[in-house]
């Protein structure tokens, strides 16, 4: 079930990403916001999985910036 919520989290911030509008002069763009809540989302469920599987949880924290980060997805 934590894998199904991490890929449907993934889905809607690249879907988000595709449809926000550009940011004002001045203002904090929508996608640095919603990419800080992302972040913290599923950092929570890829903890819990990396747990589920006896690793420590900062295993999947890692796993997930790597995942997330500019060299493979680019979010």
């Amino acid at each position: 079930m934590q894998a199904i919520l991490l890929l449907t989290l993934l889905g809607l911030m690249h879907a988000t990403r595709t449809f926000s509008p550009a940011p004002l002069a001045g203002s904090v763009p929508a996608s640095v916001v919603m990419a800080g809540g992302f972040l913290l989302l599923t950092a929570l469920f890829a903890g819990n999985l990396a747990k589920g599987i006896h690793m420590p949880r900062l295993t999947g924290y890692l796993m997930l910036g790597v995942l997330v980060g500019p060299q493979v997805l680019g979010l």
